[in-house]
């Protein structure tokens, strides 16, 4: 063993060391000759120190003794020099390098709740882009508004108030983007529970757009790419994939302004 530890080799002399432990170092210590030196010089000590003599006096009695020599001599008894506690120094880099990946991770934690919005945030995000693309009205445009209530009104004499709703709700589109969003989401549930024709050997006729913002949002540098065309328009799609047969992570956009649209999961 190129590098040991010397209070593990005084340990393993004195016999404290496990037997497991003990018969492992043994084994590394044998095949270096400084480590297999210095147990042998460990072991050597020990044995001296224990076939070595009891003391003739005991500590109260050489205490005693060494105060009577020093009044005899009139000693002054100096303070003793205080001894310098030695401080084991501690490695800060792997402390260092913890709290860094810890910053990474807690920098990322935000984007990966973007990744997974549940259906109560995707009903918040459907509220926001249908308050965003409500026009904002004024003063004028209510009194506009109060002259064709006035003649919509006369329009519909004959009909129930039920029925005139009906046909506003019926003629009423839902905003692009809301709609965009829950066709992305459908389609992206059904590609996830069949994915077979994402591993189609087949390649793309042109290159799927949108590849940087996949690896931002998957955080991987070669994500595979498929190209899903649909009625309602075409997605660029970007997963990634562990055996080769199911999808562990899934994000597609837009392909014409790579907008995020859906994720899975």
């Amino acid at each position: 063993m190129a590098k040991y530890d010397l209070d593990r080799i005084a340990a393993l002399a004195a016999g404290s060391l496990p037997p497991e432990e003990a018969a492992v170092l043994e084994a590394a210590i044998a095949a270096d000759p400084r480590a297999a030196a210095e147990l042998a010089a460990q072991r050597l000590a020990l044995q001296a120190v224990r076939r070595a003599p009891a003391p003739v006096l005991s500590a109260d009695e050489r205490a005693e003794l060494r105060r009577a020599v020093a009044a005899a001599l009139h000693l002054d008894r100096s303070p003793q020099p205080v001894t310098a506690i030695s401080r084991r120094r501690m490695n800060w880099r792997p402390l260092a390098l913890a709290g860094a990946a810890l910053a990474a991770l807690v920098a990322a934690v935000p984007l990966f709740g973007l990744l997974s919005v549940g259906e109560g945030d995707r009903a918040a995000l459907t509220t926001a882009a249908l308050e965003a693309s409500a026009p904002s009205t004024t003063t004028g445009d209510y009194a506009a508004a109060e002259g064709d209530d006035a003649e919509i009104l006369s329009g519909v004499a004959g009909q129930t108030p039920e029925a005139t709703l009906a046909e506003s709700l019926a003629t009423t589109t839902v905003p692009a983007t809301a709609r965009a969003l829950t066709d992305a989401d459908k389609a992206v549930a059904d590609l996830v529970a069949a994915p077979a024709a994402l591993f189609s050997t087949a390649a793309p006729a042109a290159p799927i757009p949108c590849l940087a913002e996949a690896r931002i949002l998957l955080r991987h540098d070669d994500p595979l790419g498929f190209d899903l065309p649909r009625e309602a328009g075409a997605l660029a799609v970007w997963f990634l994939s562990e055996d080769g047969a199911t999808v562990s992570r899934l994000v597609a956009f837009d392909p014409s302004s790579c907008d995020f649209l859906a994720a899975y999961p």
